[in-house]
């Protein structure tokens, strides 16, 4: 099986900056740049957009969303899913989107919108579900 890459074209997205869209244009939050990759997927997400640093408010509205059954927790990769990342211990703080061969998309302040391999030292201790959309 090939990657997202390979369905979709998501090469203009790597290096955008970080930002809270739509403002300036082309840039993207955590969870902007997954709704973008699932836009071009043809699937519409809902828009959960909270401030970053609000991790409190960010797990609730995840927690939320699961118990609507907008999402079925999954054991096996699949593409596209979501990846639920946790920063501070026992809250959700960053998602990312699996995009094949152990790799994801994701966005953050400090790097703006890239690919990295989920099994990196600096992740794979912080990935602790995933997730696919059921609307």
């Amino acid at each position: 099986m090939g990657t997202l890459k390979d369905m979709i074209d998501i090469n203009d997205m790597i290096g955008q900056p970080w930002g809270y869209p739509p403002d300036p244009p082309r840039t993207y939050d955590c969870w902007a740049a997954i709704r973008e990759v699932y836009s071009r997927a043809g699937i519409e997400l809902p828009d959960y957009t909270i401030a970053e640093h609000t991790a409190v408010r960010i797990s609730g509205a995840i927690e939320k969303a699961k118990e609507a059954n907008c999402w079925k927790q999954i054991s096996d990769l699949e593409i596209p899913c979501i990846l639920e990342i946790r920063g501070h211990p026992g809250f959700h703080q960053h998602v990312g989107v699996y995009i094949g061969n152990n790799k994801f998309l994701h966005s953050k302040k400090s790097t703006g919108v890239v690919i990295e391999r989920m099994d990196s030292p600096n992740w794979k201790t912080k990935i602790k579900g995933y997730w696919q959309y059921v609307g």
